[in-house]
């Protein structure tokens, strides 16, 4: 990924990774994504939230 590339660009390259590595990204994610690399929503909300989402789950590290 480079600075030039636009946000659509770069979440159709990090979803194709990502599904090689068999872990396809949702419609969601995407657009969850997309809105992060565009400043729309701020990625330490985000990160916060999927951590607490994934602690009420029980879900270890």
């Amino acid at each position: 990924m480079n600075a030039s590339q636009s946000p659509e660009n770069i979440v159709n390259d990090v979803a194709f990774k990502m599904d090689m590595e068999g872990m396809p990204l949702s419609e969601q994610e995407k657009q969850r994504l997309s809105d992060c690399i565009s400043g729309k929503i701020n990625i330490h909300d985000v990160l916060r939230e999927t951590i607490a989402k994934y602690a009420a789950y029980g879900v270890k590290q």
